[in-house]
């Protein structure tokens, strides 16, 4: 239900289906907090942390490719919430919404067959000036982390991944 409802076909009227009617009549069922005019998990029932707006600075493209580089090793100083926001809004924000005169309502910065965007974000948040460390989901809808754990999850998280730190 959930991913029939959430497709973005142009020229066809929303909701096309009687999944996507059946999902909007009924928030409950499915993926919960999904409706076929916004395709993402939602949790009412957990506490929220409201992003600050993207900085997207004015670096080309090029520039931002040219000096990305993988790490395996971090430094000790904290990633601030700022530059949290905008890596997540430009890895799977919301670029154009609902209503708006864009051509694509609900639009991501990134691409997905049918506009289903089946991908849910997740945050290991360790060292985030103002975030306490947990396990955060990524609403892009709202731009806010809805709070799944306050605790260090990255001992777990070390052995599932092969203790990349």
């Amino acid at each position: 239900n959930f991913h029939e409802a959430s497709k973005n076909v142009r020229g066809v009227p929303q909701p096309t289906s009687a999944a996507a009617a059946s999902l909007n009549a009924n928030p409950g069922a499915g993926v919960p907090g999904a409706t076929a005019s916004r395709p993402v998990r939602r949790n009412d029932a957990l506490q929220t942390v409201d992003l600050p707006p993207a900085d997207l600075g004015a670096a080309g493209l090029g520039a931002q490719i040219g000096r990305r580089r993988s790490r395996r090793r971090f430094g000790p100083e904290a990633v601030s919430l700022q530059d949290l926001s905008t890596l997540l809004h430009s890895g799977y924000g919301v670029t154009a919404l609902a209503g708006s005169p864009a051509p694509h309502p609900n639009a991501r910065s990134v691409p997905s067959g049918g506009g289903l965007y089946p991908l849910e974000i997740f945050v290991a948040a360790r060292n985030v000036d103002g975030l306490e460390q947990g396990l955060y989901h990524y609403d892009p809808h709202r731009g806010s982390l809805e709070v799944v754990r306050h605790e260090d999850i990255h001992a777990a998280l070390g052995e599932i991944l092969n203790d990349m730190p």
